[in-house]
């Protein structure tokens, strides 16, 4: 028996030894950075902190985009080694920045207003903006607080790695950042979270029950050019429950930002809508039957998403952040993680619209 433990646990170092090189994590630094979980709703406030450890100072290009296809971009200076943070809601933080859209901003044509949550994704360029560059200094974390029920959480970005060139250098063509494990790393494959079905009760000094489980999805084919397209794809979910018995068959069909509520019945109504499509149940404690669960979430190519008519949907990489509310003795708390990525998807892009030259004035 002792062998084989052994023989297990060299498999497992084995195993992680030989995981896919060139996607994108949150535990390293990189030149770009995705922050999935954006919230600005009601009484909520979401903190953005930038870092640049790096030698020299440099231009960040950020753009935020919420699932309405609504979008602002900005740009602002890190110095060498400067800490930056901005308040997404109103754009105070070290120098004022741009905040969260709340007008209309190009979005859907019958979705005027805002969502108030969406994504933010930064890179470096050069002062024209005209380029993105290479630049593997860039680390960012998020806390998202809400001032209501005085609870708030929070998570480190998702940073892509440019793995050739120099520093400062222009990476593949100006408005088009290749997420493909050569330019800059890819998006993982699929995604990896663990929770409790709502009502779950764990025992300890002050008993704790779990609540609503949120997880909100950016995709990683990303047009945040004026002439966007939406990029539909499959979210695709298996569970498992502890006695490794899978349920299958949940999906939601998705744009570039989403969020999906793990339950069926108490989330609040909007569009799209938060729940899933097909077998929304498979989450819930009638379903799981125990007190803990994993799930594994895919963008998957489907026939299935044309409800908007935009087309099929495509398989996509995807990063997810997750929060669960707790009640803890009389009071109540949220906690919030990254997934666990896996896998490797080289066919991510970001389209941006980059700057222009300006002419010198005068005739000659």
């Amino acid at each position: 028996m002792r062998k084989l433990f052994v023989l297990g646990v060299a498999l497992a170092m084995a195993g992680t030894a030989y995981a896919a090189p060139n996607i994108a994590q949150n535990t390293q630094k990189g030149s770009v950075l995705i922050a999935p979980d954006i919230d600005v709703r009601g009484q909520v406030q979401t903190i953005v902190r930038l870092s640049n450890d790096g030698p020299r100072d440099v231009q960040v290009k950020c753009y935020y985009l919420d699932g309405y296809k609504h979008r602002v971009d900005m740009q602002f200076e890190l110095t060498a080694n400067q800490p930056f943070w901005f308040d997404a809601k109103t754009g105070d933080g070290t120098e004022f920045v741009t905040p969260y859209p709340n007008t209309p901003s190009n979005g859907f044509p019958n979705r005027p207003t805002p969502l108030g949550a969406g994504m933010l994704a930064c890179w470096v360029v050069d002062i024209e903006g005209l380029n993105q560059l290479k630049w593997n200094h860039l680390s960012g974390t998020v806390t998202v607080i809400d001032h209501k029920n005085g609870t708030a959480y929070e998570y480190t970005m998702y940073a892509f790695y440019a793995p050739t060139g120099s520093d400062l250098q222009p990476v593949g063509t100006g408005g088009v950042i290749d997420l493909d494990s050569v330019k800059f790393d890819s998006c993982p494959q699929y995604m990896i979270g663990q929770f409790s079905p709502i009502g779950t009760r764990l025992p300890g000094p002050e008993p704790v029950t779990f609540g609503l489980t949120r997880v909100a999805f950016a995709g990683c084919n990303i047009a945040l050019n004026q002439d966007w397209v939406p990029t539909w794809t499959k979210l695709q979910y298996d569970v498992w429950n502890e006695e490794e018995n899978k349920v299958t068959g949940t999906f939601e069909c998705a744009d570039t930002w989403h969020e999906m509520y793990l339950n069926a019945s108490v989330a609040p109504p909007k569009w799209p809508d938060p729940t899933a499509d097909a077998a929304s149940s498979n989450f819930d404690v009638s379903a799981v039957g125990t007190a803990a669960a994993r799930y594994r979430v895919q963008g998957i190519k489907s026939t299935q998403c044309n409800q908007y008519g935009t087309g099929s949907a495509v398989a996509v990489g995807v990063l997810a952040i997750q929060s669960t509310d707790l009640a803890v003795g009389g009071g109540l708390a949220r906690i919030g993680t990254n997934l666990t990525a896996s896998g490797k998807l080289p066919t991510g892009k970001i389209i941006w619209d980059p700057g222009f030259v300006t002419p010198e004035g005068g005739i000659r």
